[in-house]
């Protein structure tokens, strides 16, 4: 039986994950989790939209999951067929500027990331639903972290994890627990004396500091 439409499903299949309804015949598994989660928070979700670049329609983008609410669309990559295989080196970028062009905010998942860091995702997409819970940097405490205190911060709330160089890395603590990092490092693109590059800033998972970042770069 299907949880998600209650259709009774008959096959010869013995392996669940080969079994699927017909409601999701044009999304994969993950997917389905994504807008599944999303429909427990009382969001409306779209599935499959199509969006065309010419009025002739010959050529289309489309969206996994959209939002209509928000104006947000969500893209599943599976790490093999958006791979550079099957995928122009730009694509992806390229996807992004045509939505960013309709207004419309492109969020694109990468497999790795759903299956190996997947409540850093959801707050993210959170975050862009304005979901989270807020914390305020006036009420937070500033001080400088070392790099065992600033890495593990990072690997549970940062999608690329932790950073082996850096010249500072700053924390904010509420209530005297770590709710925001920002780490530092020298500016790699232009040679500008005494500047620096954010290298990585994250805050705790499902919540944000309002005005955090600005505390930070003004220590």
């Amino acid at each position: 039986k299907c949880n998600r439409c209650n259709s009774i499903i008959e096959t010869n299949k013995t392996n669940p994950q080969h079994i699927r309804c017909t409601c999701t015949k044009n999304s994969s598994r993950y997917e389905d989790e994504i807008s599944d989660w999303l429909i427990s928070l009382g969001i409306v979700v779209e599935k499959t939209q199509r969006f065309y670049k010419n009025k002739e329609n010959q050529e289309r983008y489309e969206i996994d999951i959209f939002i209509p609410s928000k104006n947000i669309g969500i893209e599943f990559h599976g790490l093999y067929w958006h791979s550079h295989i099957y995928k122009e080196r730009r694509y992806h970028q390229e996807k992004y500027l045509f939505f960013k062009e309709r207004d419309i905010q492109l969020i694109q998942i990468f497999e790795n990331e759903w299956l190996f860091k997947k409540e850093i995702v959801k707050s993210l997409i959170s975050s862009k639903l304005n979901l989270l819970n807020r914390i305020y940097a006036r009420e937070c405490i500033l001080k400088e972290l070392d790099n065992k205190e600033s890495n593990l911060f990072l690997e549970q709330n940062h999608l690329q994890g932790g950073i082996v160089s850096s010249t500072n890395r700053i924390g904010l603590f509420y209530k005297n627990e770590l709710a925001c990092v920002g780490v530092f490092g020298k500016n790699r693109f232009e040679h500008i004396e005494n500047s620096s590059e954010v290298l990585r800033f994250a805050t705790k998972l499902n919540f944000t500091v309002v005005g955090g970042f600005s505390k930070i770069l003004k220590y």
